[in-house]
């Protein structure tokens, strides 16, 4: 895909969390399925199929008794009696799950959204342990809150001067992330309302900010995770070997400044010099991919 075909380079990009440049078409999104699979089941249980939740929602004690699909089940469920509970999850998934599935691909996407979710089940169950009159191991615990904590902590670290709109007031996606952090962490100690939420919150929050940190240069391992992920960090690409096509180190840092000025001004910004640089970098990719067979895992 040449830079101007990129969705950039057709309108201007809003600089909020939701339209970080590179963000995937509405077809083929693992958002998108992620979206229609919450909502159908939200819909379900709203309407008498209340055994979803007996089958799926997250307790300790029954996690405890060999039901661990209830780790991940419960991801898909929400509190029917609680619109807000959806919608501010769902809303939260639209716009800033779509910058990280067009970053890392659906495949990885998936894992790191599911993985999120796991993390934040875990922080419960090892709160649960440490203090089971606050967080009592027969409580049910429902909700997508951890994987999409995941995918904030992560846009924090890729694009932390993002702006988000937290209650009508503007703020940098890295200060909504401290903020939050703090919040989590200020209720969980003082007990307060959703304290075991918060827990599942804060878990997901940290697998997001550590993996955006070093899971993306293997630095941050799991057992098994970068081998399922693909590559050392996990990346979407994966290149035959053979002699090197890619472009010097000043180079790249050409192209990245170029990009940066094309979504803070838009494509009209650039010079002709800016615009060459461009094509040459897009010939160059497209050599490399009908070279060397280099595909995205999607």
């Amino acid at each position: 895909m040449s830079w101007q075909d990129r969705d950039y380079a057709r309108r201007a990009v809003p600089r909020h969390a939701g339209y970080i440049p590179g963000a995937m078409p509405w077809t083929r999104s693992v958002v998108n399925i992620l979206m229609a699979v919450n909502i159908g089941v939200f819909v379900l249980c709203k309407t008498g199929a209340y055994w979803l939740y007996e089958f799926g929602v997250m307790r300790t004690d029954l996690v405890f008794h060999g039901q661990i699909w209830r780790l991940f089940t419960s991801q898909y469920l929400h509190d029917p009696s609680m619109l807000m509970h959806i919608f501010f999850n769902m809303f939260s998934l639209h716009f800033m799950g779509r910058p990280l599935e067009s970053r890392w691909g659906n495949r990885k996407f998936f894992i790191i959204y599911t993985i999120g979710g796991l993390i934040g089940n875990l922080a419960l169950i090892a709160a649960g342990l440490l203090n089971p009159a606050m967080f009592p191991p027969g409580r049910p615990a429902l909700g997508a809150s951890g994987c999409i904590l995941a995918l904030i902590g992560a846009v924090a670290v890729f694009y932390p001067t993002a702006t988000v709109i937290v209650f009508m007031f503007p703020m940098q996606m890295r200060t909504f992330a401290l903020l939050s952090t703090g919040y989590f962490v200020f209720n969980i100690t003082n007990g307060g309302w959703n304290a075991g939420g918060d827990v599942c919150h804060l878990g997901g929050l940290a697998f997001g900010v550590l993996w955006a940190t070093y899971g993306e240069t293997g630095r941050f391992k799991l057992p098994g995770l970068s081998r399922i992920l693909g590559g050392r960090g996990g990346g979407g690409v994966r290149r035959r070997s053979g002699p090197s096509l890619g472009p010097s180190p000043t180079e790249q840092a050409e192209v990245d400044r170029i990009l940066s000025k094309v979504s803070r001004e838009g494509p009209a910004s650039l010079s002709a010099a800016e615009r060459v640089t461009l094509h040459r970098a897009t010939q160059r990719e497209r050599e490399l991919d009908r070279r060397y067979g280099r595909v995205d895992r999607l």
